[in-house]
């Protein structure tokens, strides 16, 4: 299990945010291997055009946008066949990841812009706890 907290958006300044067609179509790649029930988990399906927001501030969250913090996380469930490769392969930690990806297990980063995309919070903030960069940010267009 590997996890990271993210700053929530303030609920009582939470604004839908324009994104370039660039940053839709990167986050689009990034979650096209998630399944239809796995997104529905999340409240999402794949036809819907993406959505993303941000606070703008306000005195509820003292101007910052964000109010509380929640949890992007991962976990590897030992399955019989990852099972297998820490027996056949000693624990490779690639061979397990790559069996983890195969069985459908979401990555850190995906459940992060999975949550993104429920409203949750930002890409920026994702980006900024998993040291990953997501895709390219508005001010680099």
């Amino acid at each position: 299990v590997a996890q990271r907290l993210v700053r929530q958006i303030c609920e009582n300044c939470k604004e839908e945010k324009k994104i370039s067609e660039v940053v839709i179509a990167e986050i689009k790649k990034e979650i096209k291997d998630i399944s239809e029930d796995e997104l529905r988990k999340y409240g999402l399906n794949s036809g819907e055009n993406p959505r993303f927001y941000h606070g703008k501030g306000c005195d509820a969250c003292n101007g910052s946008g964000f109010k509380g913090r929640l949890a992007i996380y991962e976990a590897v469930y030992v399955t019989d066949s990852i099972r297998n490769i820490i027996i056949e392969k000693a624990g490779s930690e690639s061979a397990i990841k790559e069996e983890s990806w195969r069985l459908g297990f979401l990555t850190i980063r995906q459940d992060g812009i999975l949550k993104v995309l429920k409203g949750l919070t930002n890409l920026e903030e994702v980006e900024r706890v998993t040291g990953e960069k997501i895709t390219v940010l508005e001010e680099e267009i």
